[in-house]
């Protein structure tokens, strides 16, 4: 840190703290600064993460990524810096945190190989301690009189490090903190602990921080409750919420992003031009065109916790975000934008993506959708530059969709799933498990279909549900049969009881351990293998699996590379033809014959339509899903997808665990 340019004298300090992502900015912090520009004030922005991973190396710093979610690892690395006092046993958190690394990793088992990732995380914990001084020394150089830190997921303890440390250093200084982790009773929870912070911000700020900020400026923390500002949290205001439903807790909202500025970014190029390890990140424009979701307000998924109680959807308008892509490509020479919104709003199949797809140089976007979109749909994503979807598929057997209230069927997950391929979109997708009142059959029966879908975008993860504060879980589980406690690892991160820690917690864990060892789950298992060879055929670059069609009028030639194919090259003629073009979009068995009569002009009878579909089934090119056929064939030229490195939010440097367990051992030796 030590070589970086210093800052100048500022107002307000706001920082963002390990552990986020190298690769973006804080779109928090944008906004932030960006909603004070109109004041008298001097602002700066400090991006902890990335001078922790100058100190670090980059490398290290990517070692939180291994960690399971619940575990916490990267809040468990700067809980000594933030609670010295709390005293655990590191050595085993150490050892749990080495075995996720070594199992997500795929390194070997054997027990020296744990001891040296063990040795990188406990010295990792030890350079966190360190660098919170320095960082200290870097935020008083500035002389700010409020410093306000972001806290999203695993950078809750890192933040509360600091402004802990700046607190005891200058006690006149005024800290502030917010973002997801301090919504509602959590920011309750978090002030109520911890004497060091003077306000927690709950919700949305964008238009409540100018003048909180120009209140504190004139007032300091007088009368700061008497000005009702939404969403301000201070230790006074704190005993009068005591005993307000979690519903009902402060959270600032809002009503309309037109207001909504342009994120500022400029803080964080300034300090990536000078960190030694530059070369190692391409990064990304977060931006937002919507927040909430409009599919939870209306119904929600079970498991959901994003945007705490309220859902409600506000789009901006198609102008206002096409206006800010190009401002910000401009302004930051980069093309790679990740919209951070929860959902695409639907309306701008018809305005935004048609005037980014005349857009004379194409941007490189991602989208996070819902399953059903048409081919059309997909057809205008890809020709507005978005090569990145996440379309909340989750999982591959309606029994498990509606158990999580996805409001969508199978047959429209693998419908997207095969217009992906066909306009070359890369998918990232998950398949969950875990969730109340699944049963393993389930499982089993999705093991089965897996092999047809190999030349289909496989899933990112195959991963247990995590209850998360906020969801349908969390509000109501004794309607899901669940019996919640916090997630293990805030019990050795945080010196407070248990009922507290329950209050600031964001991730639980349920009674729910299915599959446990002790238990035989054939179809978990099943469908677990059937994953994992899915995203090994799918990854051979040199040979991967293709089910292509070529629909020439009379004939339709298939091309069938999949390790469960009939045949490589066939030919499709009369009825069989006419079927597999009927089965795209799905299509129920019984509608088959008044389709083919109505639209392709052919008239054939139940008894042959049955034996064709059977003939289509038989080649695997035809499935029953949801109660309807579904052609798996991709038409046309398949195009290439998008090379992982292009993803839109950026790229940090994988850690080369091999090269840091060696550079482990050889320091211990050394030693």
């Amino acid at each position: 840190m030590s070589g970086l340019q210093p800052l100048g004298s500022v107002d307000i300090c706001l920082v963002t703290m390990p552990f986020v992502d190298l690769c973006r900015p804080s779109i928090a912090l944008g906004l932030l600064k960006s909603a004070l520009k109109s004041s008298p004030y001097r602002v700066s922005v400090s991006y902890g993460n990335l001078l922790f991973a100058e100190k670090v190396g980059v490398e290290r710093y990517g070692l939180q990524k291994f960690g399971r979610q619940t575990r916490l690892a990267g809040d468990w690395v700067f809980a000594q810096a933030a609670f010295p006092e709390h005293v655990t046993d590191t050595s085993d958190f150490a050892q749990q945190i080495a075995q996720d690394i070594r199992r997500l990793a795929g390194l070997d088992r054997d027990p020296e190989t744990l001891n040296r990732l063990a040795e990188l995380v406990l010295d990792l914990r030890d350079q966190a301690t360190a660098f919170v001084d320095e960082m200290v020394e870097s935020v008083l150089a500035q002389t700010p009189r409020i410093v306000a830190c972001t806290s999203v997921f695993q950078q809750h303890t890192a933040s509360l490090a600091l402004l802990r440390k700046l607190k005891e250093r200058d006690p006149e200084l005024i800290t502030i903190i917010g973002g997801a982790n301090c919504t509602g009773v959590m920011g309750v929870a978090n002030i109520e602990s911890f004497p060091w912070i003077d306000v927690i911000f709950s919700g949305e700020a964008d238009d409540q921080f100018a003048p909180l900020i120009d209140h504190l400026m004139r007032s300091g923390l007088a009368g700061l409750d008497a000005a009702c500002l939404e969403g301000v949290i201070t230790k006074t205001s704190a005993i009068q919420l005591r005993d307000v439903s979690g519903k009902d807790l402060p959270c600032a909202f809002v009503s309309d992003l037109v207001t909504s500025p342009q994120p500022d970014y400029e803080d964080y190029f300034t300090t990536l031009r000078q960190v030694s390890y530059r070369d190692q990140i391409v990064p990304g424009i977060p931006l937002e065109s919507s927040r909430g979701c409009w599919w939870g307000h209306k119904c929600g998924c079970t498991f959901c916790g994003l945007n705490g109680h309220n859902m409600r959807y506000r789009a901006k308008r198609a102008d206002q975000v096409l206006n800010e892509i190009r401002s910000l490509r401009q302004t930051y020479g980069i093309e790679r934008i990740e919209f951070v919104d929860n959902i695409l709003d639907m309306g701008f199949f018809d305005d935004l993506l048609p005037r980014l797809a005349n857009e004379p140089r194409k941007f490189n976007i991602f989208f996070e959708t819902k399953a059903n979109l048409t081919r059309t749909q997909v057809g205008r994503l890809k020709a507005a530059g978005v090569g990145w979807i996440q379309p909340g598929i989750e999982a591959l057997h309606d029994q498990m969709l509606k158990l999580m209230n996805k409001g969508t069927t199978n047959a429209i997950n693998l419908q997207l799933l095969k217009y992906a391929c066909e306009f070359g979109l890369r998918v990232i997708w998950h398949v969950l498990y875990r969730l109340p009142g699944e049963e393993d059959a389930w499982h089993g029966e999705s093991a089965k279909l897996v092999p047809l879908l190999h030349h289909l975008m496989p899933p990112t993860n195959f991963v247990p549900v995590t209850v998360q504060r906020f969801s349908a879980y969390h509000d109501d589980p004794e309607k899901y049969g669940l019996k919640l406690q916090v997630a293990p690892g805030y019990l050795d991160i945080y010196p407070l009881d248990v009922e507290r820690i329950g209050q600031l917690a964001y991730f639980f864990d349920s009674n729910l351990d299915y599959p446990s060892a002790h238990d035989r789950h054939d179809g978990f298992l099943a469908l677990n293998k059937a994953i994992r060879d899915w995203k090994r055929a799918f990854a051979n670059e040199d040979a991967p699996p293709i089910l292509g069609m070529r629909d020439e009028g009379e004939s339709i030639f298939i091309l069938d590379t999949r390790a469960c194919a009939t045949e490589r090259r066939f030919r499709l003629e009369g009825i069989q033809a006419d079927v597999l073009r009927c089965c795209d979009p799905a299509l129920r068995s019984e509608r088959l014959a008044p389709v083919l009569a109505e639209h392709h002009g052919r008239r054939y009878t139940e008894s042959a339509i049955a034996q064709a579909v059977e003939a289509l089934r038989e080649r695997r090119l035809l499935v029953e899903v949801s109660g309807k056929l579904l052609q798996l064939a991709v038409p046309g030229e398949i195009p290439d997808l998008p090379a992982r490195s292009t993803f839109p939010g950026g790229i940090d440097a994988p850690p080369n665990l091999a090269a840091l367990i060696g550079a482990s051992a050889k320091t211990a030796v050394a030693a």
